[in-house]
């Protein structure tokens, strides 16, 4: 419940900066763990809900993204999701190696691609994210 109130929260942040479009726009949101994982259903689960409150009024349309290989690594997971030309990818913390995630982190902010996480929103200005930090604080 706790990481699809932030996701539904992320969202209304995202549709702050898209405020003013008015014509019918679909943004793809990707995410890094498969398409059966409760993270993929709970982000499912915002974004339905999301589009439910705000695509008529916006027309703005949000559409979930999973890696077609969930058991793949970080990087072609990462890789894959880049090439269905999300706009931000949701890096869930839970169940992933802590490298994995620095890993993930790293490529959003190499390619210029906002990352979302349960704990931080990684800036594409910094030069390692702003992400990184605070995941380095973690205990593994």
């Amino acid at each position: 419940m706790l990481f699809r109130g932030f996701v539904f929260n992320v969202l209304g942040w995202l549709f702050c900066c898209f405020e003013g479009v008015k014509a019918s726009h679909e943004y793809r949101i990707g995410i890094l763990q498969g398409a059966e994982s409760m993270a993929w259903h709970n982000a499912r689960h915002a974004i339905d809900e999301w589009n439910d409150a705000y695509t008529l009024s916006t027309g703005i349309n949000l559409n979930l993204v999973a890696p077609g290989d969930s058991f793949g690594t970080a990087d072609d997971r990462m890789c894959d999701l880049m090439q269905r030309k999300v706009v931000v990818i949701i890096v869930s913390t839970d169940g992933e190696e802590f490298d994995e995630t620095l890993l993930s982190f790293a490529m959003c902010n190499r390619y210029r691609i906002p990352c979302i996480s349960t704990t931080s929103v990684a800036s594409i200005d910094q030069p390692y994210g702003l992400a990184a930090p605070l995941h380095i604080s973690f205990p593994v």
